[in-house]
């Protein structure tokens, strides 16, 4: 007997009901509009309420995942989530969305219903959801009977007036994971390279007490002693002050690079493993190209060297070349190549569809590379595109550095999939903020929501000392 097809089954999306026009940020940072729309392919950038966390995000997409489904306690094996917004160093945010979950089954099925299942967190930047995917389809492997949801959710936040901050978004999606999947099934070949790079990072920041007064006594008109005195009721046992900020440290134009060079490794290794040739490749038969976006036209500004290969292994390499007049070796080629025709219609067949719904969200981290197949397949089921059966290549990566490279096979239920997915709908539906009010939000200064977001949201966070301090509460709107 053949094993079984094992992939997504199912998927939903949560998207934050709040979002700032890229338009009123760029005026504020006098920045072009057109280079953030025109030239990164950016409209919109979702906002989490302060009443939001990627706990409470992943809930709601859970929760989506389990009503479509019907899906009972005794189902779900596991649920895996990748972050990089973790809540806790220690307890991992998983718990807090099978704490929620368990509640919404607790009317129909008692207590402590899901106590049996498997949860995680995954963390290595921006892939870790694809991780957590692979991980669960070869948990399924293993036993075809089994059944588990893996989820990504993330707040990409940036420091404020920073090359990153006109990229921030928000959200969560999260995938059932089964035999016999109605979306997509996941290949067994998975090119992997790693390259440890500190491209993007947020890494636990400390000052010295002692540095912190010497620096602060003057302006403070407080003497040094006082200051330390008083720092040392917040950290009693430590020289060092220990400073935590949601921002990463980041370096844009390496990362880039970290990237590029990660991503072309890994579907080199996927090629091989595929048992191809450099003239009959696996990859050159994909159908679509779903990368992680950390911005909306990213792939197709990085994806010059992947086409130029494709390219040559259908034997056109030479004609295109002779087209452009320029040689390989000349400052500007890639530019150029980039420009051609046959370049521009590679990226339009192959990459276009998946850059449209993250324009009007932004970056997701862990989340962007399946919206990027979100946003592909939407647009493929309203042109009624024939996908049934075509393979769809994967091209993830996160910073650190690492990508995965894999495909996945249409199935024949794609189309019906997507349209339950009422994905326009969620999008339309949100509410416009101004930028007084997105910098409030970013500040951590609102304490009254903005939006009726509905579904799972946080209630409270214990800030009396003790040994609840810091637990997070949630309750169902």
């Amino acid at each position: 007997m053949n094993s079984p097809l094992i992939g997504i089954d199912d998927l939903s999306i949560y998207i934050p009901k709040l979002y700032l026009p890229l338009a009123e940020l760029a005026v504020q940072r006098d920045i072009e509009y057109g280079k953030l729309n025109k030239g990164l392919g950016l409209t919109h950038m979702a906002i989490p309420d302060c009443n939001e966390d990627a706990a409470s995000m992943a809930a709601n997409a859970v929760l989506d995942l389990v009503k479509k489904n019907d899906l009972k306690p005794e189902d779900l094996g596991r649920i895996y989530l990748g972050t990089e917004s973790a809540l806790d160093g220690a307890k991992p945010t998983a718990t807090y969305i099978l704490d929620m979950i368990q509640a919404y089954y607790e009317p129909t099925y008692g207590p402590n219903s899901l106590e049996h299942c498997d949860v995680l967190d995954m963390t290595f930047a921006c892939i870790g959801a694809i991780d957590a995917m692979l991980t669960t389809v070869d948990w399924v492997k293993a036993n075809p009977k089994r059944i588990g949801i893996v989820v990504s959710s993330d707040v990409a936040k940036y420091d404020l007036k920073s090359t990153g901050e006109y990229t921030q978004g928000a959200g969560s999606i999260a995938m059932l994971i089964k035999a016999s999947p109605r979306l997509l099934s996941i290949s067994d070949e998975v090119g992997v390279s790693t390259g440890p790079a500190h491209d993007f990072f947020k890494p636990k920041r400390t000052v010295k007490k002692q540095t912190f007064a010497n620096l602060y006594s003057d302006s403070l008109g407080i003497c040094k002693e006082k200051i330390i005195e008083l720092l040392n009721t917040l950290e009693p046992d430590d020289s060092n002050l220990t400073l935590h900020k949601d921002t990463p440290v980041f370096d844009g134009p390496f990362s880039n690079d970290c990237y590029k060079s990660r991503v072309e490794s890994a579907l080199n290794q996927f090629n091989k493993l595929s048992k191809t040739d450099s003239n009959n490749r696996k990859s050159d038969k994909w159908e679509r190209y779903i990368y992680h976006l950390p911005y909306a036209f990213h792939a197709k500004r990085i994806s010059t060297d992947i086409a130029k290969a494709y390219f040559q292994a259908k034997g056109e390499w030479d004609q295109i070349l002779n087209e452009l007049g320029i040689k390989e070796t000349e400052e500007g080629f890639t530019k150029a190549f980039a420009k051609s025709t046959q370049y521009r219609a590679f990226v339009q067949e192959k990459i276009e569809k998946s850059q449209r719904i993250s324009g009007l969200i932004g970056n997701m981290y862990s989340c962007s590379i399946f919206l990027a197949l979100i946003s592909t397949l939407h647009f493929d089921c309203k042109e009624n595109a024939d996908l049934n059966g075509k393979t769809i290549g994967f091209l993830a990566y996160g910073s650190g550095a690492k990508s995965k490279v894999f495909e996945g096979t249409v199935q024949a239920e794609w189309s019906k999939i997507m349209e339950q997915l009422n994905l326009e709908q969620l999008i339309e539906s949100r509410v416009a903020v101004s930028y007084e009010e997105y910098e409030t939000i970013h500040k951590g200064e609102c304490t009254v929501p903005l939006s009726n977001s509905g579904g799972f949201i946080l209630d409270s966070v214990n800030d009396e000392p003790g040994n609840q301090y810091g637990a997070r509460t949630y309750k169902l709107m």
